[in-house]
């Protein structure tokens, strides 16, 4: 087996992953999130109007128990759930995590963090293909995204320049809708 160094070109992004936050009758469905252990709800507050990636977890016929239903990016998760709500609704055992960017770890990168959030989004749903997210594309600059925290199934390192991902280039699967 050839194991391949890593790019030294390739971008370096450290994501601090949150969660769980439940959705239901006493979570998110109800406009107010759980409580947990470790933030207070000013902390939570504060945490869910930062611009981030998300995943959307829940328990689905065909990919199984706590899946991978979805992974997308926002400037504040409170504002962007709803928009999820008419489908999150017809599953079951929803969770939401969110993931940040790590200020310090990130502090090399070029470029706004709007586009760099963008391009970690799309190499996350690459790497994974989440049951409804429709375009899976890799992100066309090199890539390594570091995992780190409450990142439940994701892998915890992930790089576009991964040997497998080698001609996947433009591959784009049938969109379900």
């Amino acid at each position: 087996m050839h194991l391949r160094a890593p790019d030294s070109h390739a971008e370096f992004v450290k994501l601090a992953w949150y969660g769980p936050f439940a959705w239901g009758l006493s979570g998110l469905q109800g406009d107010s999130l759980d409580a947990h252990p470790w933030a207070s709800n000013e902390q939570l507050g504060k945490l869910l109007t930062q611009a981030g990636v998300y995943m959307i977890l829940g328990d689905h016929p065909v990919h199984g128990d706590r899946a991978l239903l979805y992974i997308g990016r926002t400037d504040s998760l409170q504002r962007r759930l709803p928009e999820h709500k008419k489908w999150i609704n017809e599953e079951w055992r929803v969770a939401i995590h969110l993931g940040v960017l790590d200020l310090e770890a990130n502090a090399r990168n070029t470029g706004s963090s709007k586009d760099l959030l963008k391009r970690v989004e799309a190499l996350l749903i690459f790497a994974h293909s989440p049951a409804y997210n429709r375009q899976k594309l890799l992100p066309s600059q090199s890539l390594r995204i570091w995992n780190t925290g409450r990142f439940h199934r994701l892998l915890p390192e992930i790089s576009s320049s991964h040997p497998w991902y080698q001609g996947q280039q433009s591959r784009k699967l049938p969109s379900s809708g």
